[in-house]
């Protein structure tokens, strides 16, 4: 994600519509979590994180392939690190989700080991 991005959830576990939950790196670098009026965009206040976490200091948020989800400072360095979980690419897929409850949550999934490919 790069500054002005945002991670929508979906509306319902079966409904893909842009639902009420949205994870944003705004313009600013600021990292939040915001709720939205459905069927409406504006978001509500941020409730995640705390104001004195990471104020402007973002640039990206990066989901790497160890499975780290990491917030960047423009000087490349790490600021925070949201999610980790190193696992095996070799082995395991992974994938990060902005649920529909508002929960971003993070996959692993084994690879087959048969060799039958969907």
């Amino acid at each position: 994600m790069s500054l002005g991005s945002k991670l929508v959830a979906r509306y319902l576990e079966g409904n893909y519509s842009n639902g009420r939950f949205q994870f944003t790196l705004k313009s600013d670098g600021n990292l939040v979590l915001q709720t939205k009026a459905y069927p409406m965009e504006n978001p509500y206040v941020d409730y995640w994180p705390r104001p004195e976490e990471f104020v402007g200091s973002g640039f990206q948020v990066v989901f790497n392939k160890s499975g780290s989800i990491n917030f960047i400072a423009r000087n490349g360095s790490i600021v925070k690190t949201i999610s980790s979980s190193p696992v095996s690419t070799q082995d395991f897929y992974q994938r990060a989700l902005m649920e529909y409850d508002g929960v971003l949550r993070y996959y692993v999934y084994p690879k087959s080991s048969s060799g039958v490919s969907l």
